[in-house]
């Protein structure tokens, strides 16, 4: 009931990176317009943020998030096996659903939210319309290796997807496993960071050996021009 009141005045935006160890990290945040906080009040729109917030497994840290439009919480998570990042909420199954799964050489999303109508005007009929189709709902993830298929916006690996309220949303995609030549390179890199420090370390040994050793003049008489 609460997210039907709220629908067209929040913002809930998911972050994920899938790593090459298959575990999750990113955040989640949830908050409301500033003008639905001041027509509802602070209780109901602290319940909303805290309902989607609370209990995010891997959770290390939180923050309170205020973009000068949106006041709310978000939290940040890591260590999450894909397992446990896929495992839906079994009282909320039926309207929200993202997995994420690692076969063979390949990544595989699948995802579909259910969001509510945009209409909120019974609850808050001061707010124009403006404000009600403020909504924002995103859900963005980045995978180990290169997108092969989405049906969101792409930029690099990371694929978006804008939920639209009023309808299902259905969110797909696959990706190839981090390329091994990424991971050679970054081999090669280290080797030949750990050469030039050697050869630096060699070169200022080797410096302050001949400085040592230079032949020191003998001492003797100053010859003054012509005396």
């Amino acid at each position: 009931m609460l997210l039907s009141v709220l629908t067209g005045c929040v913002k809930v935006e998911l972050v994920a990176t899938v790593t090459a160890d298959d575990t999750v990290e990113g955040s989640l945040t949830a908050a409301v317009k500033r003008e639905a906080v001041e027509v509802i009040g602070a209780e109901p729109a602290d319940e909303f943020v805290a309902a989607l917030t609370e209990d995010v497994p891997g959770t290390y840290e939180e923050r309170d998030y205020d973009d000068g439009e949106f006041l709310g919480r978000t939290v940040y998570y890591r260590d999450v096996s894909l397992g446990r990042f896929s495992r839906s909420d079994p009282d909320d199954t039926d309207s929200a659903t993202l997995r994420i799964s690692h076969d063979g050489d390949r990544y595989r999303l699948d995802g579909e939210w259910r969001l509510p109508d945009l209409d909120g005007t019974d609850f808050v009929p001061t707010m124009d319309d403006s404000t009600l189709e403020g909504a924002e709902f995103t859900v963005s993830v980045t995978f180990p290796g290169k997108v092969l298929e989405h049906n969101g916006s792409l930029s690099g690996r990371t694929v978006t997807w804008r939920l639209e309220p009023g309808r299902t949303n259905v969110m797909t995609a696959e990706s190839a496993e981090a390329a091994p030549v990424d991971v050679a390179l970054i081999v090669l890199l280290a080797g030949i960071g750990v050469v030039l420090v050697v050869a630096v370390l060699l070169y200022l040994r080797l410096r302050r050996y001949s400085i040592g050793n230079r032949p020191r003049p003998r001492p003797g008489r100053v010859t003054v021009a012509g005396r």
